[in-house]
């Protein structure tokens, strides 16, 4: 049986740490079909960082294979979430793993694990998401060179997302670089919606760069020409949740727009059911989880064109891209809306892509196979 560590800042059931909370999941949820696996996952008890809220600490937990560390978030950002406790007792479950798997950025939890990797001399795989990258200001290129970069060139692996990610990666390590895509579980078809409405749906923490502002504004314009259109905010607050209300209220679309909150993973899924489109407005998305959700409930996806897996989309025709600002967005998607037959091409070919190449049953078994190879040589 293969010990497996598992270090990210935030785990189910707090949710808006975003997609690596769902990777994670997904990868121990296929692995666990596939080989006989002891994990433990490594994290904060923080529950909602916004809100400073935190998961009370219990045996209960840890037996069931993850261990909340008590935890104090000096900011309503993940990178303020600190862990005296990690800090003091964590090493001793590093050592007993085989390999931890680290889902990193330029966090406590992250960071500390490594460095408690590379002191008990455990090898580890690092994940980035997207969420290295260069960024200006001395005290992030200082952080970079003395501990980020020496981190990431020590891992066993450095997992990237696509070619993007490769890029910039290389600007801290290069002989360890190895691609793993996202997976995504093919469940049942999702049941069609019965109502007459035109439903979208905006799935993210409602972070500026997530940009629901602009899914708002696409949706008003969608309205003015067709008054069957509704749609659903769905995500935690990352700070643009008071300005989307004020939005909202400003154009009239009380009735138009829901609100809907931070949603688990059965909600989610009730979410996709209601809705017909897929609709993602923020910029330079490395690998969304949600597009990969859509397809396997076979819903009609509609992205920015800066997504970062725009070649795959395009390759396999998966799509709807709309350009960052462009006018002409609105006119794109209601033709898109009233073509029946387009919407049920871009649905096939986003089930078949996910079907072919990003189930989570293949991607768990390139992770194996990487596993094996830096437990084993």
């Amino acid at each position: 049986m293969m010990k497996i560590g598992v270090a990210l800042t935030s785990f189910y059931p707090a949710t808006d740490y975003g997609g690596p909370v769902a990777v994670a999941r997904q990868h121990l949820d296929s692995l666990q079909q596939l080989t006989p696996l002891e994990p433990l996952v490594m994290c904060s008890n923080v529950l909602e960082v916004a809100d400073r809220k935190y998961l009370p600490l219990d045996t209960t937990r840890e037996a069931q294979g993850v261990k909340y560390y008590r935890s104090l978030a000096l900011t309503r950002k993940f990178t303020g979430i600190v862990s005296l406790e990690l800090l003091v007792k964590n090493l001793s479950a590093v050592r007993q793993c085989e390999v931890v798997h680290i889902h990193f950025a330029r966090e406590f939890v992250p960071v500390m694990v490594a460095l408690q990797c590379l002191l008990a001399r455990k090898p580890f795989v690092v994940q980035t998401h997207g969420m290295v990258v260069r960024k200006p200001g001395l005290f992030a290129r200082v952080l970079d060179r003395l501990v980020i970069a020496p981190i990431l060139s020590r891992a066993s692996k450095v997992l990237y997302l696509q070619a993007e990610e490769r890029k910039e990666l290389q600007h801290y390590t290069r002989g360890n670089l190895h691609e793993l895509p996202n997976g995504i579980e093919l469940g049942p078809q999702a049941s069609t919606p019965k109502t007459p409405e035109y439903n979208f749906l905006f799935l993210a923490r409602l972070h500026p760069r997530k940009r629901v502002l602009r899914f708002i504004e696409l949706i008003e314009g969608l309205w003015k020409q067709d008054n069957r259109v509704r749609a659903r905010i769905v995500g935690p607050d990352g700070g643009d949740l008071a300005a989307a209300l004020q939005k909202i209220e400003a154009l009239g679309l009380q009735k138009v727009i829901e609100v809907c909150g931070p949603a688990n993973r059965q909600q989610v899924a009730e979410h996709l059911a209601w809705t017909d489109f897929y609709l993602l407005p923020s910029l330079n998305e490395p690998f969304p989880m949600t597009v990969l959700e859509a397809f396997a409930h076979r819903r009609v996806v509609v992205a920015c064109e800066t997504v970062q897996i725009r070649k795959m989309l395009i390759r396999h025709d998966a799509a709807l891209l709309i350009q960052q600002n462009n006018p002409e967005a609105v006119a794109q998607i209601l033709d898109l809306m009233h073509n029946v037959k387009r919407r049920a091409e871009l649905i096939e070919n986003g089930h078949r892509l996910v079907q072919e190449e990003l189930s989570s049953r293949k991607i768990g078994e390139k992770l194996l196979t990487v596993y094996r190879s830096v437990v084993h040589g």
